[in-house]
């Protein structure tokens, strides 16, 4: 099962490098946003979830 770890400009990969262990197929993105990536930049999240689904 894919999976997508989005991380922010704060936190860079640190949330893939967390997943890793636990997914085989594990995608990492960082937005460039700070925290609350959905409601600061709603186009770069709706294109990376669905380029992930794609």
């Amino acid at each position: 099962m894919p999976v997508l770890a989005i991380g922010s400009t704060a936190s860079g990969t640190a949330t893939a490098q967390a997943l890793t262990p636990h997914a085989e197929n594990i995608q990492g993105a960082v937005a460039p946003t700070g925290h609350f990536v959905a409601e600061e930049d709603p186009a770069w999240f709706t294109q990376t979830v669905t380029a992930l689904l794609a």
